[in-house]
């Protein structure tokens, strides 16, 4: 069953292995080979939200929602999404 939860400080190791994946950043905006202090650091802003997708208590994917600050733009946030290759193209994460 996949459970989703607001991602921690502690999750920064397995968010450093995802998106240090080469299938992953190639399709992103991301630096690659980011480092686990990066991580901390978006993990640690209070103006964006990070969810974690599971499967037996294994991490299978994130998502990063981030809000803007800027007053005249409060209405909108993007987001961001990857899922581990293990998990590509098997449906395990359709809404």
């Amino acid at each position: 069953m996949i459970k989703v939860r607001r991602a921690t400080i502690d999750d920064s190791a397995e968010l450093l292995q995802i998106y240090n994946c080469p299938e992953i950043y190639a399709d992103t905006l991301q630096i690659p080979y980011s480092t686990q202090a990066n991580w901390h650091k978006r993990l640690a802003d209070n103006n964006a939200i990070h969810l974690m997708a599971t499967i037996d208590e294994n991490i299978t994917g994130h998502m990063g929602i981030m809000l803007y600050r800027n007053p005249r733009r409060k209405h909108v946030a993007s987001f961001g999404l990857a899922v581990i290759p293990e998990y590509h193209r098997q449906h395990a994460l359709a809404i």
